[in-house]
């Protein structure tokens, strides 16, 4: 399978105890496939069984692995979730046909807000 490596700079910003934000860059390399089914059939087949749970459109910026300029690549996001084991995976298909996953992870849950 032809595994293409792509760096991303992902922007986070966290927030201080005193409520002050800090913004930072992080970059990471993600596993991308030229055949965005290739990347789909990984969260869907054997071991995860995952099944399309939401979908949306985003934009990351990409420094590309050939050391051109930093750039924009607009993608649609989907993320897959086995309801049985609590599994997900955040999946990134790009315009040029390309997907990469952007993050497997377990322990699915909605979000309850913690009263202070």
């Amino acid at each position: 399978m032809f595994i293409k490596s792509l760096v991303v700079s992902v922007a986070l910003i966290l927030a201080s105890t005193l409520a002050q934000a800090e913004r930072k860059r992080l970059v990471v390399v993600l596993e991308c496939d030229s055949d965005s089914n290739r990347i789909l059939s990984m969260a869907q087949g054997d071991p995860y069984w995952e099944q399309p749970f939401s979908v949306g459109r985003g934009v990351l910026q990409v420094a590309p692995s050939n050391g051109a300029a930093l750039g924009t690549a607009p993608m649609d996001t989907i993320i897959t979730v086995n309801p049985q084991t609590l599994t997900y995976t955040i999946i990134a298909l790009f315009e040029d046909g390309h997907g990469c996953l952007i993050v497997p992870g377990s322990d699915f849950a909605p979000y309850i807000p913690q009263e202070h």
